[in-house]
Parts: structure tokens; sequence; C-alpha cells
């Protein structure tokens, strides 16, 4: 049982890499793909050049040549799938890592969400992410949430509208600001942003940004696991913050009635 879901399956290659163990993962996954292939700059990782501070970090606004370039890679691999007339689309960064289990159950799950008559729902699904800095999500439906500022765009589906929404907001004059495609997806207005849970696709590597943010605190957490941590701390924050808004009125209503005694 492999996981087609998506009418394709992209992934960002440069021209240079050797395909075979890209091909070795991938087909334990999916029946069909192909490689997007791509020049690639001469810096070797995304923002490794760049001097900033931790505020800068967060704010996730710095952008090298390296992650300009990865923008339009983005962006052109989106516009070959629109051209090509995909109702849906899987793009894979050439770093994704998958962990899955119960293949079938998931591939049940998916092919039922992406089907044209849930498009109405969402514009594009996560199958991995990092929720930041709205750790915030919300429980939708078994295997799935909605989330808000979900950043990294090594695994996102897209349907129609999504590719719509993506392709018109890059060419607004903000959209031709330089951004990270992870950044500038939760820039865009009303896009629809969901996600499976628990997410599924991680990257091989720690992002050379999240190292310099772990090197400006003098610790290390791995990617994957602060994904993961916040994953699940995204779920629970509503609930808190829903606990502490009644808690608020109880003792407010408390107060009231003890002042007015």
């Amino acid at each position: 049982m492999k996981l087609d879901f998506t009418d394709s399956v992209y992934m960002l290659k440069k021209r240079t890499d050797d395909p075979e163990p890209l091909q070795k993962e991938l087909s334990l996954y999916f029946e069909r793909f192909e490689f997007f292939e791509i020049e690639g700059v001469s810096k070797p990782v995304n923002a490794g050049t760049i001097e900033c501070s931790l505020y800068e970090i967060l704010r996730h606004e710095k952008t090298d040549e390296t992650a300009m370039d990865i923008t339009r890679n983005h962006l052109a691999m989106i516009q070959k799938a629109y051209q090509e007339g995909k109702q849906t689309a899987l793009f894979l960064e050439d770093d994704v890592h998958f962990e899955l289990r119960e293949m079938e159950t998931w591939r049940d799950r998916l092919l039922s969400w992406v089907h044209p008559s849930h498009h109405h729902v969402w514009d594009i699904l996560y199958l991995g992410y990092c929720p930041f800095p709205l750790i915030l999500s919300f429980w939708t439906a078994p295997g799935f949430i909605r989330v808000f500022t979900p950043l990294t765009s090594h695994a996102y589906v897209l349907n129609r509208h999504g590719m719509e929404k993506i392709l018109g907001y890059a060419s607004t004059t903000e959209g031709k600001k330089p951004c990270h495609i992870d950044k500038m997806f939760t820039k865009i207005p009303s896009m629809r942003k969901y996600a499976v849970f628990p997410m599924m696709a991680f990257q091989k590597k720690d992002p050379a940004l999240y190292l310099k943010a772990c090197d400006h605190i003098s610790t290390h957490i791995s990617f994957t696991t602060l994904c993961k941590t916040f994953e699940w701390l995204s779920l629970f924050f509503p609930i808190l913050f829903l606990f502490l808004l009644i808690w608020f009125v109880y003792r407010m209503i408390v107060y009231r009635f003890h002042r007015a005694m």
C-alpha cells in the first residue's frame, strides 16, 4: 500500500545531486513522483551567512540568497502544477524524511480530505511544520488540525484554490519582497491552513537559521523534537486559555458579589 493521494508529487532537487537515494525513499511511499530540477546557488545552507539577532531570527524576516532562491523554486514548482491543471499536488524539499505508520489508515484519511468535495474547507495541508510564533491550533477532524502560523515548507499539499492564492499573492508588490517561502504562506490573506496530526514529515537536518537561534541561547534541541513538542502544546494552549478565562470571570463575579454584600 502506497501513500498516493494527490494528482502529483513534486520534489525540488539540485541538478548535480544523485537522484538514487531520493528515489529510493520516495518509492516507499509514492507510486508516482517527479523531480523539479533546479540549479541552486553556491552557498550550501539557508541563511548560513547572515548575522542577525535572536529577535530578528524569531521574526523570521531575514533572508539571504539561498532563501530567496528556495522561494523562487517553490513558486516555479507551484506554477508548473497549476499550469498542468493539477487539482491537488504534494510539494517536497529534498531533505524531507517521513515517519509514518498505518499507511493504509493515513491514505484513506488523506484521500477523503483532498477530495474535491472538501476543497472549500482548505487551501494548504501541511504534512510537517513548526507552529510559530502562534503556538495555537484547533482539532477539526480525526488526523487533522487547523493551524495559523505553520513555518517550514518541506512537505505540503495544495489544491487549486491554494495554488491560485499563492501565485496571485506572489505577483503583488508585497509578494515580490524578499521572503522565506514558509513565511510567505502565513502572510497570504484568507489562506486556509491545515495540518495532519500527528505530523508525518520532518527535515533530515536542522535548518541553519534555527541553529543560529540555538547558538544565541547556548543550547540545542533538535528541530524535529521542537516541532513535535510545539505540535502538542499548540492544542493544549487554547484549552489553557479557556480555563484561565473561565477562572478570571469566576473571580470577577465573586469579587463583585463580595463588594455588593
